[in-house]
């Protein structure tokens, strides 16, 4: 079932012992407020906000937090984009639906140190205006205020610290929801890949002549969102993979839907209508990835050795109009085709080895991969950056 709440959409990512925690980038005169403690060492700034309490929302326990801190009412707005950076690994950028308005700005997960320990955090923070005269309060010692091009670039010894000063070269030490600022400023500017971009709108222009439903172009673009968010982890750790191509090949991999009779068995008819189509759109280059795409290829004859294919089928496998994993994918494939159970079961080993080769390959550990794919695919579109 898809997530209706922001909340929902979120408890995938819960792990024991993890704490539930919000932010608030605050808005002031072309700039942003933080809060501040002083310790024996530093200045710690870090963003108004704090957990989440039993029983509160998470919009609850951030306008608690703006009260309790800085003595304002604050006003969450709504992001066109949010970022996900999940345990230190490379930002993703999400469009999340907008019934989950207003929709944050950043989400992140990792670990924050408190009182001599580690403790594990999921951060949920939103870009916030206020009301009210901003005061510290007794749960903090200073308010400070950056202007957005030094938080860009990181720049904490710009801060200015509003009210009583502090002794003269007192450092600024940054943590949490603050320390990741830079990367949600930097991740919200338009760096869509021109290549990628202009390859999604040629796939839809011929998922549209080829009449293909709304059901089927969604399963597409959840496809197309998890293999880009692979691809780019893989690119980065060096691997020659083209991302235009791919996402083409994303795309278009079930346009043979629209011509298949979806009751031949296994769907391998799709497949090959699929690969004919891009043959007549000359796109011949990708047919054998897509003509490859179903399940039985893993077993019989088996993936070739092609990065692009590798990811496409791999992609196509956890998810369906939304992300669903390896194991859940293959029970439903299962499920609504009985006679084919076994069949099925051959593919699960072939399949998780697949999977721990491309987590390798991309610099990850299978878990991790899981949750990348989990949140590539929480996005209504796809995202074009290269």
């Amino acid at each position: 079932m898809s997530a209706k709440t922001l909340e929902e959409a979120l408890r995938p990512l819960d792990r024991p012992g993890r704490v539930w925690s919000t932010g608030a980038y605050v808005t002031v005169d072309e700039g942003f407020l933080f809060a501040g403690v002083l310790s024996p060492e530093a200045l710690l700034a870090f963003a108004v906000g704090g957990r989440r309490e039993q029983g509160e929302s998470l919009l609850e326990a951030l306008r608690r937090e703006g009260r309790e801190e800085a003595n304002v009412d604050l006003e969450p707005t709504d992001a066109a984009h949010t970022c996900f950076l999940m345990d230190g690994t490379a930002p993703e950028r999400v469009v999340l639906p907008e019934s989950m308005a207003p929709r944050p700005t950043l989400v992140w997960t990792g670990p924050i140190p408190f009182e001599g320990r580690y403790l594990d955090y999921l951060c949920v923070a939103w870009k916030s205006r206020f009301q009210g005269r901003p005061r510290p309060s007794s749960e903090i010692d200073r308010l400070l205020w950056i202007d957005a091009e030094s938080l860009c670039r990181s720049h904490w010894d710009r801060a200015r610290i509003l009210g009583e000063p502090v002794a003269p070269g007192t450092p600024i030490k940054v943590t949490g929801t603050a320390a990741r600022a830079a990367t949600w400023l930097n991740m919200q500017q338009d760096k869509a890949c021109p290549g990628v971009r202009d390859a999604l709108s040629r796939a839809r222009k011929i998922l549209s002549r080829h009449g293909a439903s709304p059901r089927l172009v969604k399963h597409s673009e959840k496809v197309t969102s998890v293999a880009l968010a692979l691809g780019r982890r893989l690119r980065a750790t060096g691997a020659n993979l083209d991302l235009p191509l791919l996402a083409t090949a994303a795309m278009c991999h079930d346009v043979g839907r629209t011509h298949a009779d979806p009751r031949v068995a296994a769907g391998l008819e799709h497949a090959r209508a699929s690969a004919l189509i891009l043959n007549s759109e000359g796109l011949d280059h990708l047919a054998p990835a897509v003509a490859n795409h179903i399940l039985p290829a893993i077993v019989n004859p088996g993936l070739r050795d092609d990065l692009l294919e590798r990811v496409l089928f791999y992609a196509d496998k956890v998810v369906g109009l939304e992300h669903m994993g390896i194991g859940a994918r293959l029970d439903d494939f299962a499920a609504r085709r009985p006679e084919l159970t076994d069949e099925v079961d051959r593919t699960r080993d072939p399949l998780a080895k697949l999977q721990g080769h491309l987590a390798s390959a991309a610099g990850l550990t299978t878990e991790t991969l899981e949750t990348l794919c989990y949140v590539a695919a929480l996005s209504e579109t796809v995202d074009p950056s290269g």
